[in-house]
């Protein structure tokens, strides 16, 4: 279907005239092009002049130039149903807009907006079409900026969807990009590579981990800004403790904790103040561990129910590692009454304190958290946690002279591990 633009084009070619010569002495001839482009709407006394001069009638133009303001209109309701937080009511009216877009709208600025609408209801999956629209308008026009952008706006709606292994992709694509047009300054870098860096992180993939913080470090520092150095800084101190780098994990986390009470982030900086115990917890200095992590309890109110948590949930291990038992009892037992409890730290502290009963021959009890530690297990292959709880199950039953029930379940154990073509992380399976 020709649109305004494209009628009054091709008529001024009929009649073999240039722009200029349809602008002479009415508009610039620059005025005719936006308008024969559709980037501008003429007014009803320019499009008299221009249907004279293409020898027609100005009714001729009149539906196309009433579509347009009507759309035009339409779309400032929009807009203003917006500011007023009436998404459902705004997205109606952009829907009403003709598809595809004329080229009197950015088309990249329209699918924003209605992801934006999409997001506030709750929509997400919709959300996701609009930014795909706007990645592939960024592509149409080679426009980096609006690409890259969608990119990131995608993946992180993907994430709000527990869709993290396509976040990541959408985010390296954007990365991707970046690379591949180093002239093209966008500080929405440093989010993208956080972004990532955080995936890797909850993918176990610890050497990407670091090597995206420290890309989001150094654009951090080219850039300047307001953007979240703690969260790279802690993150970044995470992924070095995993590749068993603890000073500079150490190092890491400290400068973490220095911004955080800088800018008065005090639940940031106890945050980090723990994840500076599991770091001296993993580098197997339990003492100075214990000590730490005793300091932040006077600290912390015991109304703060998830930090309170992760006090407790880190003392129960590190006396696990100093073999004070009665000490994970306690803790343990004070964090299982927490409300905000996890799934895996629940299942985790009931595995110590099934091991603790075991060791000290109450079976019944030891069955008991196993059992509830077991319920908390997500389906799925079986993983080191699951390989544990059957351990400790198998010394149970050991204790009570149930040595056939613990040899059937090695034997079942193994058959599952070879069809699901998976090595243990636990490899001591004991009957």
């Amino acid at each position: 279907m020709d649109t305004l633009g494209k009628k009054i084009r091709t008529l001024r070619r009929k009649h073999k005239l240039t722009q200029q010569a349809l602008a002479d002495g009415i508009v610039t001839a620059s005025m005719i092009s936006q308008i024969e482009s559709d980037r501008a709407t003429p007014s009803a006394a320019l499009l008299q002049h221009i249907a004279r001069r293409l020898h027609v009638d100005s009714s001729f133009f009149e539906s196309d130039l009433l579509d347009k303001s009507d759309e035009l209109q339409n779309y400032r309701t929009a807009r203003n149903l917006i500011d007023r937080e009436l998404y459902a009511e705004a997205i109606s009216l952009l829907q009403t807009l003709s598809w595809p877009l004329s080229p009197q709208f950015k088309a990249e600025v329209v699918y924003n907006e209605m992801a934006n609408c999409y997001i506030k209801l709750g929509k997400l999956d919709d959300a996701c079409r609009m930014y795909e629209s706007v990645i592939q308008a960024g592509y149409e026009k080679n426009d980096i900026a609006t690409t890259v952008h969608g990119y990131h706006n995608v993946g992180i709606v993907l994430r709000r969807l527990k869709r993290d292994r396509v976040a990541r992709m959408y985010w390296q694509r954007a990365a991707d990009l970046l690379e591949q047009n180093p002239d093209i300054q966008m500080p929405v870098a440093v989010r993208i590579y956080s972004n990532l860096g955080r995936i890797y992180l909850d993918e176990r993939n610890w050497q990407s981990a670091r090597e995206t913080y420290q890309e989001a470090l150094s654009l951090m520092n080219r850039f300047g800004g307001n953007f979240d150095t703690a969260k790279v800084y802690q993150g970044l101190s995470c992924a070095l403790m995993q590749l068993q780098e603890f000073d500079l994990a150490l190092a890491y986390i400290d400068t973490a904790i220095a911004i955080n009470v800088t800018a008065q982030n005090i639940k940031g900086a106890a945050k980090c103040r723990i994840n500076r115990s599991v770091i001296l917890r993993t580098a197997q200095r339990y003492h100075e561990a214990l000590e730490y992590v005793q300091s932040l309890r006077s600290s912390v109110s015991d109304k703060d129910d998830l930090l309170m948590l992760a006090i407790h949930h880190e003392l129960a291990l590190i006396y696990w590692y100093v073999d004070d038992y009665e000490g994970v009892l306690a803790e343990s037992d004070m964090a299982l009454r927490r409300s905000s409890i996890a799934p895996e730290v629940e299942a985790e502290l009931r595995l110590l304190r099934a091991r603790i009963h075991v060791m000290n021959g109450s079976v019944e009890f030891a069955l008991r958290e196993i059992e509830r530690g077991r319920r908390l297990l997500a389906a799925g292959p079986p993983t080191s946690l699951w390989l544990a709880f059957q351990d400790v199950r198998r010394q149970c039953w050991l204790k009570s002279g149930r040595e056939h029930d613990a040899i059937a379940e090695c034997m079942a154990e193994a058959e599952q591990l070879v069809s699901t073509d998976r090595k243990p992380t636990n490899q001591n399976i004991s009957a």
